[in-house]
């Protein structure tokens, strides 16, 4: 039994670990909104983005020019 206690303590650690790790992938603009995918000219632009956000539940979404990445907002733009 200490061994099967010992497996799922160090699956606990893992699995929150990896959390913060992906909890900090996700940018937090100055005005409150989510930035997370990167834009890249040709590929993944404002129509994509703007669809991806809406698909996820926001109003709306812009490729930010300081990050490179598409964020995601409810506010108008």
């Amino acid at each position: 039994k200490p061994s099967i206690t010992f497996f799922f303590v160090i699956t606990l650690v893992t699995s929150l670990s990896s959390y913060n790790t992906l909890a900090a992938s996700v940018i937090n603009s100055a005005n409150g909104d989510v930035c997370d995918v990167p834009c890249v000219p040709g590929k993944y632009e404002l129509f994509e983005c703007a669809h991806d956000c809406m698909v996820d539940g926001f109003s709306t979404g812009y490729c930010d020019k300081k990050s490179q990445k598409c964020c995601c907002t409810n506010k108008g733009i």
